[in-house]
């Protein structure tokens, strides 16, 4: 108003001005972050993935500025919050029971709710997805939740990634837990499923490799339902069967290994690896395992590859060399994509089948088709290395 000192501006004023003021600071930064997030996501950029030379906490890094810029103005909302939910509530409880008496001629039933010294109200008639509609207590959290189409293919890939790299564990005094463990540039991976389902991430001691760490009871109960159904190898469906014993689950056990989800993406994930050699630019695909039965399976449900012993570590690694079973994995590989930085490794790959199978090998050293070639191989092996 003219003439109003500031010092008189009401309250809600001031923190209009503050919050206007917060936002042109830190929403020019969001912008930033989200713009570049969707580049790496849709155009292929690297400004967060280190396979591409990216830095994965730079994002972090830009919400961090935003978040905080936001902290220092949270005192301000709090009052207004604290004024307002009151008056607001108060309102609200007037008009919904004075018109159930005007309408429908039963009260609603409001249940007070208290929050530090502010006052607001919760209706108990109407159900949330957490409550039973006829005596409005909890639902046990050990009832199996519905999976959607999207979260099956992910407890598929997940219980392929478990059983390459992770493990189910009972603790002397009865708790459950589940490790997964990746290399350092797989590290984002780990993030990923913590996104998911919650849990630590960790750097081993001495080891180029982070471990992933859930361990409380919501989180297993959730993990389970994805996974339970979906787990292959005989050692950890043993682990499966403990865990579900302490959590009141019916483990499932009967299962078998198909071409029509991700559950190989997963184990290939953990323990595969896509090769090309620099010498012959030999292309080949591999997954070392000391389960045997487990490659032999693949083999006869993909028709592809060979299982041969690895006495250099006493384990069994699957093979695939040649084009035509090639071409099968990249296909399912394709439909399934990988969700580790072994995603861009395929696209390199992918790139140097298509520039052999048109023979750029075959021609003079130093022509610009074997330079390409040669790029792309110093390009793969490099990522490899970070």
């Amino acid at each position: 108003m003219p003439g109003q000192a500031l010092h008189k501006v009401p309250l809600f004023g001031w923190a209009i001005f503050v919050t206007a003021v917060l936002l042109l600071l830190s929403l020019p930064v969001l912008a930033g972050g989200i713009t570049m997030l969707l580049f790496d996501r849709n155009f292929n950029t690297s400004f967060f993935e280190p396979s591409g030379g990216g830095d994965p906490v730079l994002y972090q890094h830009l919400f961090w500025f935003f978040g905080r810029i936001h902290h220092f103005g949270w005192p301000i909302h709090k009052a207004i919050f604290v004024l307002f939910s009151g008056i607001f509530a108060g309102r609200l409880y007037y008009v919904l029971t004075t018109y159930s008496i005007s309408v429908w001629k039963k009260p609603v039933t409001v249940k007070r709710l208290g929050i530090g010294r502010s006052a607001g109200y919760t209706l108990d008639s109407f159900s949330s997805n957490g409550f039973n509609k006829e005596n409005n207590k909890c639902k046990s959290s050990e009832t199996k939740i519905p999976v959607s189409l999207e979260d099956n293919e992910f407890g598929y890939w997940l219980a392929g990634l478990i059983d390459s790299d992770g493990s189910l564990l009972v603790s002397n005094k009865g708790y459950t837990s589940c490790e997964i463990t990746l290399y350092i540039r797989e590290v984002q991976t780990l993030y990923k499923i913590k996104r998911v389902l919650g849990g630590r991430i960790a750097k081993r001691s001495n080891a180029q490799a982070f471990r992933w760490r859930l361990h409380n009871k919501i989180g297993m109960l959730k993990l389970i339902n994805l996974i339970n159904g979906k787990i292959l190898l005989m050692k950890r469906q043993i682990q499966l069967i403990k865990v579900c014993e302490i959590l009141d689950i019916i483990p499932i056990t009967d299962n078998k290994l198909s071409s029509n989800n991700s559950w190989l993406t997963g184990f290939i994930d953990g323990d595969g690896s896509l090769n090309i050699k620099k010498t012959d630019y030999q292309l080949s695909i591999t997954i070392s395992q000391k389960d045997k039965l487990i490659l032999d399976n693949i083999v006869n449900v993909f028709s592809c590859g060979k299982v041969y012993k690895d006495k250099s570590w006493n384990g069994w690694i699957f093979w695939v060399s040649n084009v035509k079973d090639l071409n099968i994995l990249v296909k399912y590989l394709t439909k399934f994509p990988l969700k580790t930085p072994k995603k861009a490794d395929l696209v390199t790959f992918k790139r140097f089948m298509l520039y052999k199978k048109r023979k750029y090998h075959l021609n003079l050293p130093n022509s610009s088709q074997k330079n390409k070639l040669d790029h792309l191989v110093k390009l793969f092996q490099s990522r490899k290395k970070i």
